[in-house]
């Protein structure tokens, strides 16, 4: 890809060539299990929003832009297994990962005390994952899904202010989720609901640190079909009142400096939302 840059005359043009290779080996240990090694590079997407300066009037900050951005490159390597239950009953399938970063995309320092995004040293992500599919058709509930997921990610990098190692910005460590549908084909009656609940995450800039702390987010839908061509759908969500921490320490200059400028809390709570829409197809 290239990458062309004019302001008031001043231009800046870069080209970019990435090998990606990625390698794959299954093995069936049986017909219903099966182990998977998978060894991949990967490039990460630029947006335009990291090339110019913005303003934060949360913070009351400017970002700056950064020209001279480059992409993340990443090779993952994981090892996963699958096993799938007789009877169509659903399967669970378990991986662990690894992830070598290098351009890691962060915050980085301009002059003596503002910041812009761009490049800093490595990172690293270890992670595991946990994802299984119930068909409770085996307990005489046909036609009802239930899909659970549990997603653990450990990450390091260097911070560019202080030089010490911390986690990587905003990943959340924890990540759970439920999802469950089930469809009562002689009524034309679809309903499930979903569950999901993520971990506090972690932001570092050169004047302050957030910690954002998550409760859990639920939702119901259910799904009437009048005709095989049109049918109605009621969704609700934020079923109890969805609430989100803020935790910042703001700092007067630079970070390493230590000195605490104010501390500011938040807490935002989303409202139960109801969606009613009808569809035809003609």
């Amino acid at each position: 890809s290239t990458i062309f840059q004019d302001r008031l005359g001043v231009t800046n043009e870069r080209s970019f060539k990435y090998l990606k290779p990625r390698f794959e080996f299954r093995y069936d240990v049986t017909g219903k299990d099966q182990i998977r090694i998978v060894a991949e590079r990967t490039v990460s997407q630029l947006y335009l929003s990291n090339f110019v300066a913005s303003r934060n009037t949360e913070d009351d900050t400017i970002s700056f832009g950064n020209p001279d951005l480059v992409p993340e490159k990443r090779w993952v390597y994981s090892l996963g297994y699958e096993k799938r239950f007789d009877n169509d009953a659903g399967s669970i399938e378990a991986k662990i990962s690894y992830e070598d970063i290098s351009d890691h995309i962060d915050r980085i320092l301009i002059g003596v005390d503002e910041s812009a995004t761009g490049n800093i040293r490595d990172a690293r992500w270890y992670g595991a994952d946990i994802k299984a599919n119930i068909r409770f058709g085996f307990i005489g509930i046909p036609n009802a899904v239930a899909s659970l997921s549990y997603r653990y990610r450990d990450t390091q990098t260097t911070d560019p202010f202080t030089g010490l190692l911390r986690e990587t910005k905003s990943l959340n460590p924890h990540y759970w989720n439920i999802d469950f549908q089930h469809e009562l084909t002689d009524l034309n009656l679809m309903y499930g609901f979903n569950f999901h609940k993520r971990a506090a995450s972690f932001r570092q800039d050169v004047y302050l640190t957030e910690n954002r702390q998550f409760l859990y987010h639920s939702s119901l839908f259910g799904e009437y079909k009048f005709m095989k061509n049109m049918k109605m759908r009621l969704d609700i969500r934020h079923i109890f009142n969805d609430r989100k921490k803020y935790y910042k320490t703001y700092y007067q200059g630079n970070i390493v400096n230590n000195i605490v400028d104010r501390i500011d809390s938040q807490i935002n709570e989303t409202d139960t939302f109801f969606h009613l829409s009808f569809q035809a197809t003609f």
